[in-house]
Parts: C-alpha cells; structure tokens; sequence
C-alpha cells in the first residue's frame, strides 16, 4: 500500500491515525511527534503545524488526507542526494540539500520551510553523543520511513537499548516524567525505564 504514495506522503503517514486510514488530525499528528521523542511543546507545536501547512484554507481542524498533499506541497526528502560517507553533521545534511537545485529553486517561502524539515531530520536522527547521522538514516529519510527505527530508538532510555534526545534537540527536560505523562494521555510508548 505505501509504494503509492510519494516519499513525502509516507514520511506522513508516521503522523496518519493508522495506515489504514492516512488521514492526519491533530492529535494523531501530537501523538506521532511524542513517539518521536520530542517533548510536549514541541510536538504540539508541529501537529497544529502539519495541518496548517496541508489542509486548505478553512478546513485547518478536519482530517488531511495524506493522498491530497500535492507534489508541490511536498517537503525534500533529499532524494537526489549521492550518499557517499558512512555518516552526516548537521552541516553536512545541509549539504546534501544544497545539492538539490529543485528544492531550492522553490520560492523563498518553501526555501525556509525544506530548512526547517531537514533540521527537523537531523536534530531527531542524529546520534545523541555524536551529532552525527547514519548514512542509513540518511537512506531511510530519501525513502520516507525513516520514523519508524526512530520510534524504536526512543521507547527506551537504558543505554545500549534506546536514546533520550537532548533538551536542545526537542527533547524533554525530565525523562520520567515526561515518559509517563505521554503513555497516561496520549497511550505513548516513549523513554521507558
């Protein structure tokens, strides 16, 4: 079912209310973030983003559906990007989306928006003691499922199993308590002992 959709649309699909009904409301859009590891501000901040971005002009609350994003719409995937080091700063991310003159060529507005979304990439993938991105995360981020070995990552926090991403990343300030604030109200695996 995802060979469908473009790279993009399944990146939203880890943002969907199930794959079986790709469509994004706000709280599957929170709920998504969370898994992420991001903290409550920050991934309340991108769910009332997404729909902004997505829906059209009223219809900001009601469900999007993933298929209705247009391929203008659409946010870099670094698709075209020659992947040929095992891993990426976050300088070198941007690079690899400089290279993309399609994406840049945009309009100033889409410009800044494909920054945010390939900062977005790094901050959350990225290695918490290195900066550094895998290039396979780098792989997985050209083909839209990067989310998913995310979310494994961050179900733990016991070294070797999983990863707390840093404050400054989006994560949160206090691990336990924002471990089990998000698994009470919003039924999120995240950060657990």
């Amino acid at each position: 079912m995802t060979t469908s959709f473009t790279p993009f649309q399944r990146h939203l699909l880890h943002f969907a209310q199930s794959p079986t009904s790709p469509n994004i409301t706000v709280s599957s859009a929170l709920r998504g973030s969370l898994e992420l590891g991001l903290n409550f501000p920050v991934s309340l901040s991108l769910a009332l983003a997404i729909p902004l971005l997505y829906a059209p002009f009223p219809h900001y609350l009601r469900p999007v559906p993933i298929k209705s994003v247009q391929k203008s719409d659409e946010r870099t995937q670094l698709s075209p990007a020659s992947l040929s080091q095992s891993t990426y700063s976050m300088m070198e991310v941007f690079d690899l989306y400089r290279a993309d003159h399609a994406a840049r060529s945009r309009g100033w507005f889409d410009w800044m928006v494909d920054q945010g979304h390939v900062l977005s990439f790094w901050a959350i993938a990225a290695d918490v003691k290195t900066g550094r991105v895998d290039v396979e995360d780098v792989e997985r981020f050209q083909k839209g499922e990067w989310c998913g070995s995310i979310v494994k990552r961050r179900q733990c926090r016991m070294p070797g199993k999983g990863d707390v991403l840093p404050f400054y990343r989006g994560g949160p300030i206090i691990v336990g308590l924002h471990s089990w604030f998000v698994g009470r109200l919003f039924g999120v695996r995240v950060y657990e002992p």
